[in-house]
């Protein structure tokens, strides 16, 4: 049977089956039904489980075997009696002339009395691209103890350049991730200031690397068992873990009595450390001067940075990037530089009169 006598032969089943009404494939229950119809004999069923790019792979499959797709519905023109395709609304099934294939998001099936075709048709397998690749999880603690959850990012790339000051050492900071050293870096300084696209860039950037972010509703259970066996039985070593807002965590043993550095010290620069290669990326908005000299020794801290707001100049340029007109002369954060035109009604707050002359 020729690909055309296929054709014929679906189109005369769905004129007899729905008098001319229009009929989708998924009307026929089973696929082996409409094959029992279109090909006179009853399939064997071979299934292939995969994550295919349904779209890619479907057009793989129509060229190598000139199959056709019917889509999910089919119409009729009454005045003429034919048939017309909406070519925009793709269905999973594929005829062919040797059978019936199904593409889905979880894998292939083939419909077919040929055992060699299934081989054929798994061979035009495209896999999906991942549209986050990055390895990036939050860590949460429950009553079983510490999990981690996949994340999805968005986008995080963008020019270093313009975002920062002309001080900030973006490739010591990527060197460190990427070293097999284990460490901390502090990144510090007011809202607003880019911290977080740093570390959503260097995410992206290196998507074989695993990022744990973890924030301060975790920090209290720190110092428990349960902390040591996720990091051995979660393939942690030689990943990122992102401490956020973490000034109360990293503070002086002697002011606050601080009982929970001790865990990061050694994560960071003690035995625990030498062995997973852990390395800690550290955010918080409070001043450095609070933190735990300890924290601060050469050898375990890598690298510090304190974020502020862009100089005049470069605020200009971060605004001429993003199609801003910003006057010149100010220093902003770049959250104020994307935002510049957005009122959220916050600047009228202060200068806004109550009261019976208003």
């Amino acid at each position: 049977m020729t690909i055309d006598e296929v054709k014929e032969r679906y189109i005369e089943i769905i004129r007899k089956q729905n008098n001319l009404k229009g009929r989708v494939l998924s009307d026929f229950g089973e696929v082996p039904e409409l094959y029992v119809e279109l090909y006179g004999a009853y399939p064997e069923c071979y299934f292939a489980g995969c994550f295919p790019d349904k779209e890619k792979t479907i057009e793989v499959i129509i060229s190598k075997f000139n199959g056709f797709n019917p889509g999910e519905y089919i119409y009729y023109k009454d005045k003429d009696d034919k048939i017309e395709y909406d070519k925009n609304i793709y269905g999973n099934d594929i005829l062919t002339n040797r059978g019936i294939i199904t593409v889905e998001r979880d894998g292939i099936t083939v419909y077919t009395t040929e055992e060699a075709f299934k081989d054929e048709v798994f061979s035009c397998y495209v896999p999906k691209e991942e549209e986050n690749p990055c390895e990036v999880f939050w860590v949460s603690n429950g009553q079983s103890g510490f999990g981690a959850s996949k994340l999805t990012i968005k986008d995080g790339k963008f020019n270093i350049k313009s975002h920062y000051n002309d001080d900030f050492n973006y490739d010591k900071v990527n060197d460190f991730v990427n070293s097999s050293d284990s460490g901390l870096i502090i990144l510090h300084g007011e809202c607003g200031t880019g911290k977080t696209y740093i570390l959503r860039n260097l995410a992206q950037e290196n998507p074989k690397k695993r990022f744990y972010f973890m924030d301060k509703s975790t920090f209290e259970y720190i110092n428990s068992d349960s902390l040591v066996n996720f990091l051995f039985s979660n393939s942690v070593k030689d990943s990122v873990f992102v401490l956020e807002d973490c000034e109360v965590l990293l503070s002086d043993r002697m002011d606050t009595g601080n009982h929970l550095l001790s865990t990061v010290l050694n994560l960071s620069d003690g035995i625990l450390g030498d062995g997973l290669n852990i390395k800690f990326i550290c955010t918080f908005n409070a001043d450095i001067t609070r933190l735990d000299k300890a924290i601060l020794r050469k050898g375990r801290l890598k690298y510090k940075y304190e974020f502020t707001k862009l100089t005049p100049e470069k605020t200009q340029e971060l605004a001429k990037e993003l199609n801003k007109t910003i006057p010149e002369g100010l220093s902003l954060t770049v959250a104020d530089i994307y935002n510049w035109e957005e009122d959220n009604g916050s600047e009228n707050i202060n200068n806004k009169r109550i009261g019976l002359n208003d």
